[in-house]
């Protein structure tokens, strides 16, 4: 958060090119981060990852790193998709919302049309989304992710 408070994107940038080529030495072809999701619950164990409440910020910055990373042949990931904003329960929890919010309440990285085209991979939740878990939810995957966002899958 104390990165994202900076707005320096470039700095972003640059820290995702810093850890980018230490991966290959350890055999690491991709990198579990950078975290996407927003911080909405400030009890959250996952926050440290995260940029911060602002959307749009978060977004960017976690982008950044993400870019940054990638530029050194390691994949990012988009983590956590979708609604982890809570760490106690998040393996039982299930998430009642309307679809619409999805859009507006998504991992901020996925929100950047740009960024979108250029993410290597996206990591599921671990809660369920009105009654099915994140990672087998046919709406957040495939109308969502691809149909609607439009990430590749390769």
């Amino acid at each position: 958060m104390a990165e994202a408070a900076t707005w320096d994107l470039k700095m972003a940038y640059e820290y995702g090119n810093l850890i980018g080529p230490r991966a290959p030495r350890s055999a690491v072809q991709f990198l579990v981060g950078g975290g996407m999701d927003i911080t909405r619950e400030p009890r959250n164990g996952r926050n440290f990852e995260y940029q911060g409440e602002d959307p749009i910020l978060a977004g960017k910055m976690a982008a950044q790193f993400v870019k940054g990373l990638q530029s050194n042949k390691v994949i990012g990931d988009v983590k956590h998709y979708a609604f982890n904003d809570q760490e106690t329960g998040r393996s039982i929890g299930n998430v009642k919302t309307r679809a619409a919010r999805h859009a507006r309440d998504g991992p901020a990285g996925l929100r950047n049309r740009r960024y979108r085209r250029r993410a290597g991979m996206v990591m599921c939740s671990y809660n369920k989304l009105n009654g099915d878990w994140a990672c087998e939810n046919s709406y957040l995957l495939t109308d969502v992710l691809k149909k609607a966002w439009g990430f590749k899958v390769l």
